[in-house]
């Protein structure tokens, strides 16, 4: 299964239940905070409003129990990869986590 720019909602969890892959996209939900630019202090707003946390897809892997979780299209705003994969697991996910890269092959 794979999620589009998309915020915590029922229809993936439903559509991705014991799959054997979700690809999903996340932003680090610690770093969210006011961008300096114009408009920018709506980015958090934005983020909640149109992504995924990393806490929340967490809980969404946890519904949907994948058998694998690829992080993809990823807002990290400084978090590295094992901050991500922290965060998921916080959100109770305990299955296999890839933290997608462009043009690798899974």
């Amino acid at each position: 299964m794979i999620s589009g720019d998309t915020r915590p909602c029922d229809a993936v969890i439903e559509a991705s239940k014991g799959v054997d892959v979700l690809v999903h996209e996340v932003y680090a939900g610690a770093r969210v905070k006011p961008e300096n630019r114009p408009g920018g202090e709506y980015w958090p707003q934005y983020c909640r409003e149109f992504h995924t946390s990393d806490t929340e897809l967490g809980k969404i892997a946890l519904k949907s129990n994948p058998k694998t979780l690829i992080m993809t299209h990823i807002i990290r705003m400084g978090a590295t990869d094992q901050d991500l994969i922290n965060a998921v697991r916080k959100g109770g996910y305990k299955g296999n986590i890839i933290v997608g890269k462009d043009l690798n092959v899974y």
